[in-house]
This record gives C-alpha cells, sequence and structure tokens, in this order.
C-alpha cells in the first residue's frame, strides 16, 4: 500500500491494524480497524481509515492523507471536523482486511 504518494512506501496491512492513532498533541483519536482502497490497482492506494473512536467508541472513517508517521507512532495533521465521515464506501473502493488478508 503506498503512503502519501510520497516518497512511495509499503506498508502491510496487518502491521496498521489495531494501532493507535495520536493528534498532533498525542492525544488518542482511535484505533485503526480497516482501510480502504481504491480497486482500480494492482497495489491499491489507500483512501481511508475506518477508526473506532477513542472518544465514544462510534466508528468513521478518517483520511489517509492526513496521517503521518512520526516517531513510530500514527499521528493525524491537525484535524479539522470535516475530516471525519460515515463509514460508507464510495465508488472503486473496498474495505482492504477483509479482501486482501489470509487471501
Amino acid at each position: 500500500m503506498a503512503v502519501n504518494q510520497e516518497p512511495q512506501v509499503f506498508l502491510f496491512l496487518s502491521e496498521l491494524l489495531g494501532r493507535r492513532i495520536v493528534d498532533p498533541e498525542g492525544r488518542p483519536v482511535g484505533k485503526v480497524l480497516d482501510l480502504t482502497g481504491n480497486i482500480g490497482e494492482t497495489y491499491p492506494p489507500v483512501t481511508d481509515i475506518l477508526l473506532r473512536s477513542a472518544a465514544d467508541g462510534k466508528t468513521f472513517l478518517f483520511p489517509w492523507r492526513r496521517l503521518a508517521e512520526v516517531n513510530g507512532k500514527l499521528v493525524t495533521h491537525p484535524i479539522q471536523p470535516d475530516d471525519f465521515r460515515a463509514p460508507a464506501l464510495r465508488a472503486g473502493e473496498l474495505f482492504l482486511k477483509e479482501t486482501l488478508l489470509d487471501k
């Protein structure tokens, strides 16, 4: 899976599942449940992260491009209100965990 397109880095889905995500101040945002990807390519580019909220346990999608790995931690860029959306797939997307793991 390509991470943020520049530079191109590949991560394993199994290494991301269950990891915690924090905001730039280190406050918990949520835990990675799954990733969404665009099925039009051999290595589907990740589009969003399916998270379980640390605040209320609700599930939502967060844009992959708004995430960085800093010193081994998954850290969001400064969070905007429109960063979170209901966990519904867009055209051409799929959840990667059920599609790729154990295949």
